[in-house]
């Protein structure tokens, strides 16, 4: 195996200004079509030489980085195009795995085969047994892509470049950190405090030193963070105004939307995500942060086992127990309700933040930030009458808008006190007296 103790001096040049993303992707989009023809095309010649397109554009990070490699660690040329063809698969397909296949032109298959095995030992390309990985238009060969710390080393600051999508569609997205839409979020004091703390953690300048300490105490460099409380309170935009604050990319996934049609699928979508967060970590500049939404599947307590179902979702529990046992990097998960919790999944969270209903006081600050045309005494009403999650005020908020905008007029208060009503009975499913809250309206 290779010493990764010079090669991870190898850092990622950095230039005094933004990395050259246009240039990049002309640069890729020639280097696919050029190992196209390298892979399928018995007359390969100057003009069509992937290694002599990286020559030609050194100037670039990414031809630099790679021609650093190949120099630092003696690569020889089948070597050296085999790593080349991989770091394109994976631009293009982001962590999905490359296997040889039988159109291959035959001398170039015979020396990318040698070359895997020199790499494969060398710990510089790892094999992928789960068919889930491989790209389905191969049909020989060993399933490979290159290690997380390549690919860090050669992709680091250029993820704009690699289509990570492509890899999560059947599992998350990746959220960018400016594409997040700044919002102000109101929360009651001890929460508040909570998440202060947590926020200051996060920012890049001291996540570091904390992760540090950490690894100098024996522990994983890992933070996570459990959001729990009632549907409707902001947990997952609470994660999105965290990222955004602290300027850190999210690879988000539901959870209940990872659950496969076909034995086997549930269980490499899981690991397809810890696997795809892996390598996004290596090549994020910050460290990016695992956001798994609706959580409370997985979180639950295993059960004993009594039917073939059973069996199968305490199999999916202990995937996922593996995966966090090995997890280095930001976790977060979100879910309603912390009593069946499996203490387990309990231990594995460091931190956890309990996202309730908002108090009176808090209520009142929210509907002056979504209605600020209310007055005060109108604001007081609502807030003392109605006790409504962040999510159900802004409901009301909305339609309010969408009756200005259909019908060009302002409702009257009265009309948005029944919107509130409709939001409350949509949430407990009851309808409440109006004569209640009629007799305060009626004394204002």
């Amino acid at each position: 195996m290779t010493e990764y103790s010079e090669f991870d001096k190898m850092s990622p040049r950095q230039n005094p200004g933004k990395v050259n993303v246009p240039d990049h992707r002309r640069f890729f989009d020639e280097l696919a079509e050029r190992i196209k023809a390298y892979l399928y095309d018995d007359s390969v010649n100057a003009a069509t030489d992937p290694l002599g397109l990286v020559h030609f554009y050194s100037l670039l990070d990414f031809p630099a980085r790679f021609l650093d490699i190949t120099h630092n660690l003696d690569l020889d040329e089948a070597e050296a195009t085999l790593v080349l063809v991989l770091a394109s698969h994976m631009q293009r397909r982001g962590v999905c795995a490359w296997r040889t296949d039988s159109r291959m032109f035959g001398d170039t298959l015979e020396s990318l085969d040698s070359a895997t095995d020199s790499l494969l030992e060398r710990g510089l390309v790892i094999a992928m047994p789960d068919e889930s990985e491989i790209d389905k238009r191969s049909q020989l060969g060993l399933p490979i892509l290159l290690s997380a710390d390549i690919f860090g080393i050669l992709f680091q600051g250029l993820e704009y470049c690699v289509n990570f999508s492509v890899g999560l569609s059947a599992q998350g997205r990746i959220v960018r950190c400016d594409d997040i839409a700044s919002r102000t979020l109101y929360y009651d004091a001890g929460t508040q405090e909570e998440v202060n703390r947590l926020l200051a953690a996060l920012f890049a300048d001291r996540f570091g030193a904390i992760m540090d300490r950490l690894s100098q105490r024996g522990r994983r460099r890992t933070m996570s963070c459990l959001l729990y409380g009632p549907p409707g309170t902001g947990k997952t935009e609470l994660a999105l105004q965290i990222a955004r604050s602290t300027g850190r990319n999210i690879v988000q996934a539901d959870i209940a939307k990872m659950t496969g049609t076909y034995v086997g699928e549930s269980e490499r979508n899981y690991r397809s995500l810890f696997t795809a967060y892996r390598y996004a970590a290596k090549v994020m500049v910050i460290t990016p942060i695992l956001l798994l939404n609706e959580a409370d599947s997985f979180l639950s307590r295993r059960v004993h086992v009594s039917r073939s179902t059973d069996k199968y979702e305490n199999n999916l529990q202990n995937i996922l127990l593996e995966e966090l046992e090995s997890f280095e990097g930001i976790l977060m998960a979100t879910t309603n309700h912390t009593e069946g919790i499996d203490d387990a999944f309990d231990r594995r969270f460091f931190m956890k933040v309990e996202i309730g209903v908002p108090g009176r006081d808090t209520r009142l600050r929210i509907w002056q930030d979504v209605m600020p045309a209310l007055s005060t005494d109108e604001v007081s009403l609502l807030a003392d009458g109605f006790v409504l999650s962040g999510a159900q005020i802004s409901n009301v908020a909305t339609r309010y808008d969408f009756i200005v905008v259909l019908e060009d007029r302002n409702p009257s208060f009265s009309e948005l006190v029944d919107l509130c009503r409709a939001e409350e009975n949509r949430a407990t499913g009851q309808r409440r007296n109006k004569i209640g809250f009629g007799k305060v309206i009626g004394s204002k």
